[in-house]
């Protein structure tokens, strides 16, 4: 397994400059009327053997190299919240979109869509603990 990233965007330390960005755990704001696009690089999953969800995504921006991590709940709401982008890469370079998915029960939680068709890409990015 990986370790988290090192630096001033990590949960232990916060960031103290101003960038642009994603919500508050990593100190950063989107700009109002901007729409900020994010590569998701990680994941933190929890809840066993049996069925595991991801609790924690590490991302980076790619047009300011600014790196952070936050909830599955707080990346929920600032997709919808702040008209937020998030994607994947897959092995190639091809961006995959995340989305969101309101489940019947239960919180609302990401997945990816490439052409359309929901896919695990998410579950294939490396892992911290």
């Amino acid at each position: 397994m990986l370790a988290p990233p090192k630096g001033p965007h990590t949960r232990t330390r916060r960031c103290r400059h101003e960038c642009t960005a994603l919500p508050q755990r990593t100190n950063h704001q989107l700009e109002k009327g901007h729409t900020v696009s994010i590569r998701i690089t990680a994941i933190r999953l929890s809840g066993g053997n049996t069925h595991q969800h991801i609790t924690d995504l590490w991302w980076v921006n790619p047009s300011t190299n600014k790196t952070g991590t936050n909830t599955r709940a707080e990346l929920v709401a600032w997709i919808e919240d702040e008209n937020g982008k998030a994607y994947v890469e897959d092995n190639q370079g091809h961006h995959v979109d995340v989305k969101v998915v309101v489940p019947q029960q239960g919180p609302k939680y990401l997945r990816t869509y490439a052409d359309g068709i929901p896919t695990d890409n998410l579950l294939y990015l490396p892992r911290y603990r």
